[in-house]
């Protein structure tokens, strides 16, 4: 906008201000200035558009990702310049983070067809203590669904004094769905930055 102006400007300033300009009747001179201005209006918004529409497109791209919606991709407007180059390069963002989540999705699929059929009770619990993921050994083992037991406290659960103490060791205890002696082992990891054992 700002580097049109003193061309803008010159080409009215020779419409005014030239000797054939004086020869033609004013009304001849608003109408040429009114085309000029016109003109560089137009274009101005055209340019403006051209740059506007590709920018939308990144912004709602970049908010769909945010979003968690691997979905969809930015069309390349041309070759060789920036534009493209940005959109080449989202679209390949777009490509691995999708293939990261479809990665992820099949080894959670996986570990949860493992935890189904191991035989060993597996409880997760977070900093809280409170139960975040069990098996159906674990849900065997308490005579409870995993729908009922879920974000129960381990004290209410009576699994308070597994968490604490050395790992491994052996203990008898009784449970809703067996007794016996049980070998207890625990671990922690992190989930999302968040302690978990």
């Amino acid at each position: 906008l700002f580097m049109s102006i003193p061309s803008v400007a010159c080409l009215l300033g020779v419409v005014w201000t030239a000797d054939w300009a004086s020869r033609l009747p004013s009304t001849a001179a608003i109408m040429m200035t009114a085309i000029i201005v016109g003109l560089w209006a137009a274009l101005m918004r055209a340019l403006q558009k051209v740059i506007n529409r590709p920018l939308h497109t990144f912004s709602n791209l970049i908010a769909a990702l945010r979003q968690g919606d691997y979905s969809i991709g930015a069309r390349s407007l041309g070759e060789g310049d920036a534009m493209s180059e940005v959109t080449a390069e989202l679209n390949s963002l777009v490509a691995m983070l999708r293939e990261e989540r479809l990665g992820a999705l099949e080894a959670t699929a996986l570990l949860q067809a493992v935890m189904a059929e191991i035989d060993v009770s597996i409880f997760t619990f977070d900093e809280d203590r409170r139960l975040r993921l069990v098996n159906r050994s674990g849900e065997r083992l308490l005579e409870r669904p995993k729908e009922r037991i879920l974000s129960a406290h381990a004290d209410e659960l009576g699994l308070v004094d597994f968490l604490d103490g050395a790992s491994p060791r052996t203990e008898q205890q009784d449970f809703p769905g067996a007794s016996g002696r049980w070998r207890i082992s625990h671990t922690f990891f992190r989930e999302k930055g968040m302690p978990h054992q």
